[in-house]
């Protein structure tokens, strides 16, 4: 079957919201359709919690992007054209996975801000995956074309 044949209306537009590093990063999902990341919280003694980072992550590791500290905007951007989501609940079978996130020397600046501020740390574990949407898109303009 030809590109054409499967390419999805909806491409022209998703392609008009993507900044060239939110298509390099993509192509961390070429092998792999699920990325571990963690959300950094303070909690709060009334249960609730303050988040200090969304979505800490290693895909800049894997990708070389011209402005990773960006990443997080990009997933946001991601999820919200369709092509990544982020289950509630849902996390990677692999838990070891998640280990280096939760050690890396990135986030000590904030695990020392919550424990200065009396809150407890702790990391929600975060399955950062693409939508079949996403794994169409990334096959048929992403991965063909790089």
């Amino acid at each position: 079957m030809n590109t054409a044949a499967q390419a999805h209306p909806g491409y022209v537009e998703v392609l008009k919201n993507l900044c060239p590093d939110e298509a390099l990063l993509l192509t961390a999902y070429s092998d792999v359709s699920a990325h571990p990341a963690i959300t950094i919280k303070g909690g709060l003694s009334n249960g609730g919690y303050v988040i200090y980072e969304r979505f800490f992550n290693h895909l800049a590791h894997q990708v070389q992007l011209n402005t990773p500290s960006l990443i997080p905007s990009y997933l946001d951007n991601l999820i919200r054209l369709g092509i990544l989501e982020v289950p509630l609940g849902t996390e990677l079978s692999e838990q070891s996975l998640y280990e280096p996130l939760e050690i890396d020397p990135a986030i000590e600046p904030h695990l020392a801000q919550i424990v200065d501020s009396g809150k407890e740390v702790q990391f929600e574990r975060l399955a950062i995956r693409l939508t079949n949407f996403g794994a169409q898109f990334l096959q048929q303009v992403v991965k063909e074309k790089t």
